[in-house]
């Protein structure tokens, strides 16, 4: 049973991205530049944007961190957003969602005020870009040669942005996609004819091991702080572990990929 280290698999990734950072400034005389939009208070939006922060200075990307009350109307926040967007020295522009409460039901109008040449993170319906979760999750396929056109391929929250936008993904690709919802026990039995697991709900330790078919793929998207330094995602991994022989765990699979997955959207969209 593999136990995906997204950590250790990003490093290379960084590394590229890095030479490519390094070029690209030598010939613009700057290096390239993101504006992270974080809206209101969220405790695991914080721990992605540090680790953007992070990840952007390993790899030679300039990072201007746009926060907003969470009381600020949608006006005034798309109001600057098309201001970056005008703007020739900011390369890439990406909202931390979820937004607050207050906002829910603005999303789609705030995400749509990015230009869709600076949209790295696949948030407008016109973006050139896969969405940076998106990408990670192909990555890691890719390197670990899993055919997702080959398997039947569960997406747990498919109703939700992330969801929405795997399942059409892996749709395109040829797989046959389960769209699943854990709120009914037909659903729940579903899961034990997929392959492949994606998902991305936001509920700790949904997914039980004793849903899911022996020698499942899993790969757990979800990502919830249930208390002060304490992360933990869609799937309960003691459980699952023992039916799995592919897993990403929560902290350290997916997240870290993501993250660079996001300046690799960005690198591309430079050069």
């Amino acid at each position: 049973m593999i136990v995906f280290d997204g950590r250790e698999f990003s490093k290379k990734q960084k590394e590229e991205l890095k030479i490519l950072a390094e070029r690209w400034q030598k010939e613009h005389r700057r290096s390239p530049k993101v504006v992270f939009v974080l809206i209101g208070e969220n405790a695991a939006s914080e721990v992605y944007i540090k680790q953007k922060q992070k990840a952007a200075g390993e790899i030679g990307v300039e990072v201007l961190v746009e926060r907003f009350e969470e009381n600020k109307t949608k006006e005034e926040i798309t109001k600057k957003i098309k201001e970056y967007s005008k703007n020739p020295l900011i390369d890439g522009i990406t909202v931390q969602l979820p937004l607050p409460n207050s906002l829910k039901e603005s999303t789609q109008e705030i995400l749509e005020s990015i230009v869709p040449e600076k949209d790295i993170d696949g948030l407008t319906s016109k973006s050139a870009f896969l969405p940076a979760v998106v990408r990670a999750v192909l990555e890691v396929m890719r390197a670990y040669k899993i055919n997702p056109e080959e398997l039947v391929c569960a997406v747990v929250g498919a109703k939700g942005w992330v969801g929405e936008r795997m399942a059409l993904t892996l749709k395109n690709k040829g797989a046959k996609v389960l769209k699943i919802d854990l709120g009914t026990e037909e659903k729940i039995s579903g899961l034990k004819k997929a392959d492949l697991v994606i998902s991305c709900t936001g509920s700790p330790g949904i997914i039980m091991g004793d849903f899911l078919k022996e020698g499942v793929k899993v790969f757990d998207l979800g990502v919830m702080t249930v208390e002060k330094g304490v992360t933990k995602g869609d799937v309960d991994f003691e459980s699952v572990k023992e039916k799995a022989d592919f897993i990403t765990p929560v902290p350290g699979g997916i997240g870290p990929v993501t993250v660079v997955s996001l300046f690799a959207n960005l690198l591309e969209k430079c050069w």
